[in-house]
């Protein structure tokens, strides 16, 4: 496993005393530790190391001096134990579940690759960057918010959540920085959400927009963007179900792209258009009657691929020169989950990253 990089939080920070029970590797907290030979043993279970700094933590007239817990309830551990190697542990049994993970998303990916010859390369290029991910459960760098398992669902057959639908539509954006004269502006998933609750709540005195409503309308208003771009979470038969979108404000226009080939949802699509035409009455617009146009999107044959095609679809329709849509067959659409999964990685570990 390496070494661990591991900061060790502001309580934890007291240096453990020698002691009878307990031999003690340090006289404070190290940075980098050797899992493997610092415990020599396994780690206890996950639930068992939360449970027992839960009860530290509820020790809240400690002093800071404290360095030792009681652990009268655990046989797996001494009778005393240092509270640096107890957050330590907390972390470390995190790592080992994040390992696991890790092996069923490679064991996935592999037996892709075994259907696929030419894509042999990509098992390697997945170990190549995770062996630069912090083992620990959280990205490095400025995407320290977004849990090392939450981008492993990638690479399953599983269907995306809204952080999942986040990070694909960051490499969208990503894509359009390339492009000198861009006027499209790629909103997160929940966006969509807001614009429903404005159209429904906007004449009660209490309303108040969120943020992330509020910097896409100055986007589009102040800087005179064309378009918002993003997906949408909609249901479906009581399931739920990713959808693509654009607001063109420009020309009055709201694009829609659905994997099952359904019509917008009737109350979202009044939504978008009251929002449509109130941002074109903001920018100074006439009044025009928005219209409704159709996205290119690969259609869905499965029950999970939606997220991934809407996403898709959505760079297609953005950028149809450098991106076509996804072939609709299974392996075509687990490959592009991967080839997605490479250069999300590649955000957290190196600076400059290459669309596969």
């Amino acid at each position: 496993m390496g070494l661990l990089q591991y900061e060790f939080p502001v309580p934890f920070w007291s240096s453990p005393r020698n002691g009878t029970s307990l031999q003690v590797w340090s006289d404070s907290p190290p940075h980098d530790i050797c899992a493997t030979l610092l415990l020599g043993c396994a780690v206890p279970q996950w639930g068992t190391v939360r449970q027992l700094l839960l009860e530290v933590r509820q020790l809240a007239s400690t002093p800071q001096s404290f360095s030792r817990v009681a652990v009268s309830s655990c046989k797996l551990l001494p009778d005393y134990l240092p509270i640096w190697v107890l957050s330590f542990w907390d972390r470390l049994s995190e790592a080992y579940d994040t390992r696991l993970s890790w092996r069923r998303c490679l064991d996935w990916v592999n037996t892709l690759c075994t259907q696929r010859p030419a894509n042999q390369y990509l098992p390697l290029e997945l170990c190549r960057l995770f062996q630069r991910v912090c083992w620990y459960g959280y990205l490095s760098g400025k995407r320290r918010d977004r849990h090392i398992n939450d981008i492993f669902d990638l690479l399953s057959s599983n269907e995306l959540d809204s952080g999942q639908i986040g990070d694909l539509l960051e490499l969208i954006e990503r894509r359009l920085e390339d492009i000198p004269d861009r006027h499209y502006l790629i909103a997160p998933p929940d966006l969509s959400t807001l614009i429903l609750y404005s159209h429904r709540d906007h004449a009660k005195h209490t309303y108040r927009k969120q943020p992330c409503q509020q910097f896409v309308e100055e986007e589009l208003v102040q800087r005179h963007r064309f378009a918002v771009a993003s997906i949408a979470w909609i249901s479906v038969g009581g399931h739920g179900h990713w959808i693509s979108y654009i607001v063109d404000p420009i020309t009055s226009t709201i694009f829609h792209g659905d994997s099952l080939g359904l019509r917008i949802p009737e109350d979202l699509h009044d939504a978008l258009q009251w929002w449509l035409c109130d941002l074109r009455k903001r920018m100074g617009e006439p009044l025009k009657l928005p219209c409704l146009k159709p996205i290119s999107v690969t259609g869905q044959e499965d029950g999970f691929s939606c997220g991934i095609l809407s996403t898709n679809s959505l760079l297609h329709h953005l950028l149809p020169y450098k991106f076509p849509l996804v072939s609709r067959d299974a392996l075509s659409i687990a490959t592009y989950r991967i080839g997605r999964t490479i250069e999300i990685l590649k955000l957290s570990v190196e600076p400059v990253c290459a669309f596969p």
